[in-house]
């Protein structure tokens, strides 16, 4: 077993939960994002006892729960938004949601939340998750894609994505419609053989990997696409390793495809196709000396990138010092199990 994670890693996603630079202000509005990565990034490498005390995870974990929006106190959305960036007082307790009309919940937001939630071992018994089931029906357009909130423009393959995970998190599936997931899915199927993010639109990593991984959570991946689809699929992803991995034809590799990419070919079964030295020694040369990784070779590292790198590099299971990922839910398996036997939405079911 190889290993590959150093003292810096650990102490670059410490730092980036408590100070970040001035740089991700533009961000503020998915201050929920940041903390995913930076929560899931020591998760991996099993160091959240060690770097984030008992009361820093209630204050996490509060901090959280006080960005639920709720249908019931005024929003339009349910589910959790990105941060108290709009002006709502801080409090899990207090959630008035009537000062702003786009003071809602928002679907990637949500996922995001959901799964630091779990990684602070919450059981999730504050999450609405009735009203939540219920926005995902109102979220979802009739070609079978999700918008994020109503009222958005935007629809495609990224928040469909999001609504699947969030309802297999929550083990409850009402509030999609699975049949027109898999018809908008199919449209969204290329020539090429790999998914675009929308019909008519170009084949990419990342779109390709919410298309497969919300076909596996709904178990409906072998009724969507062929075998003889699934062969021209894996073909597909196969030719976006040259080296590290790539999103599209041409493309120089980038790090966080190690993880879309590489994620999707494990879905398929396949991952033993990949040349895991080969993306080994790509992810070496944009890991950064302060610890993390970047976007490219002697870039400087982001806390997305630098959380994809380590999930990429743990899909082959050969380096002992980060934890396997659920290439699915796209979080660590220990996370997916705690969430099986001790989330309330999981547990109840089991014991009933």
């Amino acid at each position: 077993m190889a290993t590959i994670v150093r003292p810096t890693d650990r102490k670059y996603f410490s730092h980036c939960l408590t100070l970040l630079p001035g740089e991700y202000q533009s961000f503020d509005n998915n201050r929920m994002t940041l903390a995913l990565f930076g929560l899931g990034g020591l998760d991996l490498l099993r160091a959240v006892d060690d770097f984030v005390t008992d009361q820093d995870k209630i204050d996490w974990i509060e901090w959280i729960y006080a960005q639920q929006a709720s249908t019931s106190l005024g929003a339009v959305t349910a589910g959790f938004r990105g941060g108290p960036f709009d002006g709502v007082s801080y409090s899990s307790e207090k959630r008035n949601l009537s000062k702003f009309e786009h003071d809602n919940g928002h679907v990637a937001n949500t996922y995001a939340a959901l799964i630091s939630l779990l990684i602070l071992r919450d059981n999730l018994s504050r999450v609405n998750r009735d009203e939540i089931v219920r926005s995902l029906r109102d979220l979802q357009q009739p070609d079978g894609s999700f918008v994020p909130y109503v009222g958005s423009s935007e629809a495609d393959m990224r928040f469909v994505f999001c609504a699947c995970v969030i309802s297999y998190i929550l083990n409850d599936w009402s509030g999609v419609d699975i049949p027109r997931v898999q018809k908008f899915i199919r449209a969204s199927l290329t020539y090429e053989g790999a998914f675009a993010q929308s019909p008519l639109q170009e084949a990419h990593g990342g779109s390709t990997y919410t298309a497969v991984a919300a076909m596996a959570l709904a178990g409906v991946l072998e009724d969507t696409i062929s075998p003889g689809e699934k062969t021209k699929l894996l073909e597909w992803l196969m030719w976006r390793q040259d080296g590290g991995f790539h999103g599209r034809p041409n493309k120089p590799a980038d790090t966080c495809y190690s993880f879309w990419v590489g994620a999707s070919i494990a879905i398929l079964g396949h991952y033993d196709l990949v040349a895991f030295d080969a993306n080994d020694e790509f992810l070496e040369t944009t890991h950064s000396r302060w610890g993390g990784y970047s976007k490219h070779p002697e870039g400087y590292p982001d806390v997305l990138h630098s959380y994809m790198g380590l999930a990429g590099l743990s899909l082959s299971g050969i380096h002992n010092d980060i934890q396997p990922v659920d290439p699915m839910v796209n979080a660590s398996v220990d996370t997916v199990k705690f969430m099986k036997t001790k989330s309330v939405w999981w547990r109840d079911a089991s014991d009933s």
